[in-house]
């Protein structure tokens, strides 16, 4: 399925990842795979549904260029494509192409496996000022900063530390998505100010604040 926003921002989750979704990009989602979305305010999505066998790819956030959005808005209008028509198998088959083509953005976040400490993400997730350090995470579930290091790095390859600052950018980047100024986004993300938060930012996303909140046509 792919679900593309025309305006608002989303955030999708799955048993083991956590995505924003900003306007004007799209979320794939493959067959099969249980997710679910909230949001904050208004959102207003198109959606598409393909045959397993027409297009097949990795879940993630992807970026939405002019010709995409124009063939979903299409597509829409269309209706449901059963391909009996020439239109129909031209679109099936652009839609497909583009879909399969265009670029991952990174605005994903992994989530430890093990339940506990899944429950206890989704926690700072909500509200980090609960988790000031690595300490108040292991306190959460009653274990020591070395078990728990042990089993972020088993389920995901980096250190529960690392893993927390990785989600404080998350939240700074939901915020920043949201229209909210980067001040108030840094704040959010338990950054002391916004030139900190902007540097750790760009290191994460490879791109500033103002660059991911910025339209993909511009």
């Amino acid at each position: 399925m792919l679900a593309y926003a025309e305006s608002g921002v989303m955030s999708v989750e799955s048993a083991s990842m956590r995505w924003v979704v900003p306007p004007h990009r799209a979320m794939w989602i493959p067959r099969g795979e249980r997710w679910t979305m909230r949001t904050k305010g208004a959102l207003r999505i198109r959606s598409l549904y393909f045959a397993p066998e027409t297009l097949q790819r990795d879940s993630g956030v992807i970026e939405v260029r002019p010709f995409l959005r124009e063939l979903i808005r299409e597509a829409c209008l269309v209706g449901p494509l059963s391909g009996k028509s020439e239109i129909e198998r031209a679109l099936i088959t652009l839609l497909a192409s583009e879909i399969a083509t265009v670029r991952v953005l990174p605005y994903s976040l992994p989530i430890p496996a093990v339940e506990i400490d899944a429950i206890a993400a989704d926690k700072f997730l909500d509200d980090p000022s609960q988790f000031p350090d690595v300490a108040a995470f292991a306190e959460s579930e009653s274990v020591s900063i070395a078990t728990l290091d042990r089993r972020f790095q088993k389920s995901l390859g980096m250190s529960v530390g690392r893993w927390m600052q990785a989600g404080r950018l998350h939240i700074g980047l939901r915020e920043v998505l949201r229209g909210v100024p980067i001040a108030e986004a840094a704040f959010a993300a338990g950054y002391a100010s916004a030139s900190s938060f902007g540097a750790a930012f760009r290191k994460q996303y490879g791109m500033t604040p103002a660059q991911a909140r910025a339209h993909p046509d511009q």
